[in-house]
């Protein structure tokens, strides 16, 4: 019996194509990553789990940092 595949949501960080594969990924991107892969490309520093800060941060939240109220 065929086992079943866990997949992970990712963040793409930056554009990369995977050497074994050939498969192209684009920064900012969020597929579904086998979880096997997915670590090995996390450990490498070309995606991180889409539930990450990283992910959910706003650019309307940085800019209110950025200017704050006189």
């Amino acid at each position: 019996m065929a086992e079943k595949t866990t997949k992970t949501k990712a963040l793409v960080l930056r554009d990369f194509t995977d050497a074994g594969t050939g498969e192209n990924f684009t920064k900012d991107a969020t597929p579904s990553i086998e979880s096997g892969v997915f670590a090995n490309y996390e450990a490498a520093g070309l995606v991180g789990r889409c539930d990450t800060k990283a992910a959910t941060a706003s650019p309307a939240s940085s800019a209110k940092d950025e200017n704050p109220p006189a």
